[in-house]
């Protein structure tokens, strides 16, 4: 839970246990249901499942799953001012055991990524919620095998069963690769959402789409 959700619900706390608030039975009733709702996005907040793997320089695959990762180990990030891939220390794995998944599907992917709806990833446009994704018309950033470029959603489906779910925290830009799509480290995502977004000029001098097709053209 970032440290913004928790206020709210310190405040919403510090309010129903005021005997001098002088709340009617029905604030009350709004106040409780605004902390469960903080509550349960928290509880499904940004997270991959188990077996999504993060791209990593210290593994021989250059890989490793998310639910094997250890706070220290090194994984890849992206940095949006020097327009490149770097390596940064995991500081904190986060999990959640027990979250709905979505299956998103992108162009060139071998297979969809699980991921929950409110994880935070690059797209063309900026930082986006993966529950806010357009089929066929979000561009997401992507890294696969050493290569960055541009891929359209193909696909997002809500996956029926709830599994556990991993998030990172790396030093530096806080976002690591997982699954080919760069994602929002833990803690970051709200910040960032506030933050006017500035990275379609570095993802324009990156890459570009050929919009006449149906596939990301790298430059």
């Amino acid at each position: 839970m970032d440290w913004r959700t928790q206020e709210k619900i310190n405040a919403i706390d510090s309010a129903l246990s005021n005997s001098e608030s002088g709340l009617s039975f029905s604030d009350r009733y709004e106040l409780e249901s605004h902390k469960s709702d903080l509550q349960r996005k928290a509880r499904e907040s940004d997270s991959f499942a188990g077996s999504t793997k993060v791209q990593t320089p210290s593994t021989p695959s250059g890989e490793i799953r998310i639910d094997e990762i250890k706070e220290g180990q090194t994984v890849l990030s992206w940095n949006g001012i020097k327009k490149e891939i770097v390596a940064r220390s995991v500081l904190k794995v986060t999990i959640n055991d027990s979250a709905n998944i979505y299956n998103l599907s992108y162009e060139g992917a071998a297979e969809p990524v699980r991921i929950t709806s409110n994880h935070l990833v690059l797209t063309q446009d900026g930082w986006k919620r993966v529950g806010k994704l357009e089929t066929n018309k979000d561009v997401l950033l992507v890294y696969i095998c050493g290569k960055q470029s541009l891929a359209r959603v193909a696909s997002m489906d809500s996956v029926a069963s709830r599994e556990p779910v991993y998030n990172l925290q790396t030093d530096g830009e806080n976002n690591f690769i997982a699954a080919g799509l760069i994602a929002c480290g833990h803690a970051d995502s709200n910040i960032l959402l506030e933050i006017p977004n500035r990275v379609a000029e570095s993802v324009a001098n990156l890459v570009a789409v050929d919009e006449s097709a149906s596939q990301p053209v790298p430059v």
